[in-house]
């Protein structure tokens, strides 16, 4: 039984969350057939079920994952006496696709006895933004973040041997994302920081950031702020002004013309705007 799926408009050719789901299967139901989708994330839940692809037979409980990819022949069935629960997050582009092959993952198409803790924090994440998102809302930002905050992690902690020999680098590239993450705020925080933090250029930073996250440096630090002000706009009260303070704009009128730019639509209109589309969707 599906508790739900959400499927979602294609918005990029790069990197895209292309639906997420949940769903309870009571023993002897399941599926077999041949997966037409690029990639789908699984996380067991709760309960116990098989997962057979390659004529191996895998015995899945809670907390393990399972992937599939584009023409693989696959069956899945619930075994146990409790219903078998599990979630999972589709995506596609050809960043997304590059990333995962670099993991374990798309070799062995499970994760088996392992701390998937943090693994289902951020799918949960995945779907609870694609359960609310709307075509108009900036969700679809988030989204892309929350994706490759997935896959980073997952190339972090399943990579295959041979993708990034040299681990001081990956260890780099993180140090930057967080630095990001946890600074977006601030008007301190700079690519120049970020390259110093992470021990290299400025160029090689905008390399490394393009083939692991298909986007500079820059461009994630404005989506970072960007999603953040629109998100104070939908769901909060502050003044365009209080925003700006948060996000450590000089003046207002700055952050008015980058919100503008970033989304072809000033920050009070953007505001109505949202408020208009609620206003009818709970007529």
């Amino acid at each position: 039984m599906q508790v739900f799926w959400t499927k979602l408009k294609k918005t990029s050719y790069e990197a895209q969350v292309d639906e997420c789901g949940k769903e309870n299967l009571y023993v002897g139901n399941g599926y077999e057939y041949e997966v037409t989708k690029p990639a789908v994330l699984h996380i067991v839940t709760q309960g116990t079920g098989t997962f057979t692809v390659n004529d191996t037979t895998y015995h899945l409980k809670k907390g393990d994952v399972f992937l599939l990819l584009k023409g693989m022949h696959v069956k899945y069935h619930a075994t146990g006496e409790t219903p078998w629960h599990y979630m999972w997050v589709g995506f596609s582009g050809t960043h997304a696709i590059s990333f995962i092959t670099r993991t374990s993952l798309s070799d062995e198409f499970v994760l088996l006895n392992q701390n998937t803790e943090t693994l289902f924090k951020l799918i949960f994440k995945i779907c609870i933004l694609a359960n609310s998102h709307t075509p108009e809302d900036t969700h679809d930002i988030l989204l892309k973040i929350r994706l490759f905050e997935l896959l980073y992690f997952l190339t972090q902690q399943n990579q295959k041997e041979i993708v990034i020999p040299d681990q001081r680098e990956a260890t780099d590239l993180k140090d930057a994302l967080e630095y990001f993450n946890d600074n977006f705020k601030s008007k301190d925080t700079t690519v120049d920081n970020a390259a110093q933090i992470a021990n290299m250029s400025r160029s090689q930073l905008y390399k490394r950031f393009k083939k692991q996250f298909g986007a500079s440096p820059s461009r994630y630090l404005t989506d970072l702020r960007m999603a953040f002000a629109a998100e104070q706009l939908k769901f909060t009260n502050k003044t365009v002004q209080a925003i700006a303070d948060e996000l450590n704009y000089d003046v207002s009128l700055a952050f008015s013309k980058a919100f503008s730019k970033y989304f072809n639509c000033p920050p009070t209109q953007y505001r109505k705007n949202y408020k208009a589309r609620k206003a009818l969707q709970s007529e």
